[in-house]
């Protein structure tokens, strides 16, 4: 179980939502001997970082800013209400490229072909 300072516990499985092993059993955080998990995203930390945003849900998506009221739109780009993790990944045709990732490998393939999804934008003077 994870606990949040706010005395609210959620399971891995409420994080990691809908991803699964190859197998079909859920995926868990796996850090033994490295784990899957770096090297399934060619040891880019970027990629990664964005990975671990996408699977939190702590990424700058309409979802985040309506929960954390940041005065940013909620919604899609593609006309719908809200711009949730669901939504990007598997439901939104018009702004990604959709490929219904189930694996670790898919999240990396969907990175790949959606370099801007679940990443922070860059402030043009260079700071950030």
């Amino acid at each position: 179980m994870i606990q949040f300072l706010v005395g609210v516990s959620i399971s891995w499985r409420e994080v990691f939502g809908e991803l699964q092993q190859p197998d079909r059993r859920p995926l868990q955080p796996l850090y033994l001997n490295g784990g899957p998990w770096l090297s399934t995203f060619g040891h880019s930390i970027t990629e990664f970082a964005r990975v671990c945003w996408c699977i939190t849900g702590h990424a700058p998506i309409g979802a985040y800013y309506r929960r954390f009221k940041i005065n940013e739109p909620h919604g899609c780009t593609c006309g719908a209400a809200l711009q949730s993790r669901q939504h990007i990944l598997f439901r939104c045709h018009d702004r990604y490229s959709v490929h219904y990732p189930r694996f670790l490998g898919d999240i990396a393939s969907f990175m790949k072909y959606n370099p801007t999804a679940f990443g922070f934008n860059r402030d043009p003077s260079g700071v950030g």
